[in-house]
């Protein structure tokens, strides 16, 4: 699925233009600017005036742009609605060619998200003791994995050598534990 990002207070209802003359354009104006890097001219009426190939929205024969698809006929119906419900008609239109439309509002909810799953990620730490000391593996908060080995072994502590942060004592004493000898070296 291919996502654009269309912003509902640009849109105007029942718009004669893709563009207007301030640079404003409708859904389908947004939908091929953002998701296609079409630049749409003032004035524009419809993607056919555009003379341009552009899959799922334009008919090409021979290197002619013939004719507007049902699909784009269909996005131009729907400038007589408000804003969101010709986002919310219009996802269900595209959702056939595999475009997903999403509002500003949408994609910062969407960032924010991951955002915190990447915050919980980062606050664990991730241990895999094996019986082979080399192949013992140390994921820290700073999303660096390194062997057991490489650890820096400093006044019986260890750090991570990427972001030289201590490794916490419950794990400093469950490597001690398995691994006694290879620490002291």
């Amino acid at each position: 699925m291919k996502s654009i990002t269309v912003y509902p207070q640009d849109i105007i209802p029942n718009a004669k233009y893709m563009c207007d003359a301030e640079g404003r354009c409708d859904l389908l104006g947004q939908l091929l600017m953002n998701g296609y890097g079409v630049r749409i001219p003032p004035k524009t009426r419809t993607p056919q005036c555009l003379q341009s190939a552009i899959n799922n929205f334009v008919v090409c024969i021979r290197s002619y742009v013939y004719s507007n698809t049902p699909l784009t006929i269909a996005l131009l119906k729907l400038t007589s609605l408000p804003p969101r419900k010709q986002i919310a008609e219009a996802n269900k239109l595209l959702q056939a060619v595999g475009i997903v439309l999403v509002t500003e509002d949408q994609q910062e909810s969407i960032r924010s998200n991951i955002q915190q799953e990447t915050t919980v990620i980062k606050t664990e730490y991730n241990l895999v003791l094996t019986n082979v000391f080399r192949t013992s593996r140390l994921t820290c908060v700073c999303g660096g994995t390194q062997s057991i080995a490489d650890l820096t072994i400093d006044d019986e502590s260890l750090y991570c050598n990427y972001c030289n942060d201590e490794i916490p004592t419950d794990l400093y004493n469950q490597i001690k534990n398995v691994f006694q000898e290879e620490l002291t070296l």
